[in-house]
């Protein structure tokens, strides 16, 4: 541990728990980033390439690793009662997240259940149209089950929900707090509203066991702007189709389907955003699927991806399309 992350642990025990706790662990997570690099996040100027999400059911793990001994023992105990369980979305949430959660989107639902001696606490949840987020944590009087960053937190059955991303932070051994990010299957407004969200856990690292919610759920769309571009620009050989644009507090969220007789030309296509201005949105989740040839034996590809939120001045956003015959195809979608 660096002598600067020793001064910092030995500061915040002599604090009273439960009054900075807030602070002190989003102070814990920068330092932790700072200190080991462990997470990265996407470079947002890089493409995308649609072949990357091909297992989208699969969630991706990242981790905030914060060396036990941090927090004292009063702290730990004092994490169940305070605040900060209403708080996750804005200490490890993404930058939309933190954003939809700081305009007061997220609801506060305070739900636990115990199995194999782990209690798993549900705190918050926010789902705009685009993304229904849970903020939890885990806590036991053992040491909690080590993260491997190559292996789902979970193992979980949540139908009709794709499991976008897990990030998780860890407190001590005994306590993690983190974020999960649930895309819907079926079409937004399709889905009741309110209704109750079916979660099952039954694994947790690699503790097996029962962790069964249900966790009642009501979309806030308060400032959400879902837009059917009805956009279709042949790029060579290679048909884009813009099916839905949703700007969101939480994100800019684009449906997008590729349609080529060249399976690999399908593939290779590469997706960046930006305003009018050239500013890079970051790219915080995507996912996507082949579907069945069309008569004309073109493949297509079915994409999904959630974007950093836009300037509230953005009038017209771009997509950046680079095929193998077309180095930077640009497709404007007008925002206003």
């Amino acid at each position: 541990m660096s002598n600067e992350l020793k001064q910092w642990a030995a500061h915040i025990q002599k604090m009273e728990a439960p009054k900075e706790l807030d602070i002190a662990i989003d102070q814990a997570i920068q330092k932790a980033k700072q200190e080991k690099n462990k997470i990265r996040r996407p470079n947002y100027k890089k493409p995308i390439r649609t072949f990357l999400f091909f297992a989208s059911s699969a969630a991706v793990l990242m981790a905030c690793m914060i060396g036990p001994g941090f927090i004292s023992t009063s702290w730990a105990e004092a994490l169940s009662n305070t605040p900060l369980l209403g708080k996750i979305f804005k200490s490890i949430g993404d930058l939309g997240l933190k954003e939809a959660s700081k305009q007061g989107l997220a609801s506060s639902v305070q739900m636990s259940t115990s199995s194999q001696g782990i209690t798993l606490n549900i705190s918050e949840v926010l789902y705009d149209g685009t993304r229904l987020s849970l903020g939890y944590m885990e806590e036991s009087s053992q040491p909690l089950p080590a993260i491997d960053k190559k292996k789902p937190r979970f193992k979980y059955v949540i139908d009709g929900w794709d499991v976008q991303l897990t990030s998780e932070a860890v407190i001590d051994q005994n306590h993690h707090i983190g974020v999960m990010n649930l895309r819907p299957l079926e079409a937004p407004d399709s889905m009741p509203d309110p209704f109750h969200l079916e979660l099952k856990i039954t694994q947790i690292g690699d503790i097996q066991g029962e962790w069964d919610f249900t966790i009642p759920v009501k979309k806030n769309d308060s400032k959400t702007k879902f837009i059917q571009p009805k956009i279709v620009e042949h790029i060579g050989d290679t048909i884009v189709l813009i099916d839905t644009v949703t700007f969101s507090p939480r994100g800019t969220e684009l449906n997008i389907r590729t349609m080529d007789v060249n399976e690999s030309d399908v593939i290779n296509t590469t997706f960046t955003v930006s305003d009018e201005q050239g500013r890079f949105l970051e790219l915080l989740e995507g996912s996507g699927y082949p579907v069945s040839a069309h008569d004309d034996k073109r493949v297509t590809f079915k994409s999904n991806f959630l974007f950093t939120p836009v300037s509230p001045k953005t009038s017209v956003l771009i997509l950046h399309v680079k095929t193998p015959e077309v180095k930077d195809f640009q497709i404007k979608i007008p925002v206003k």
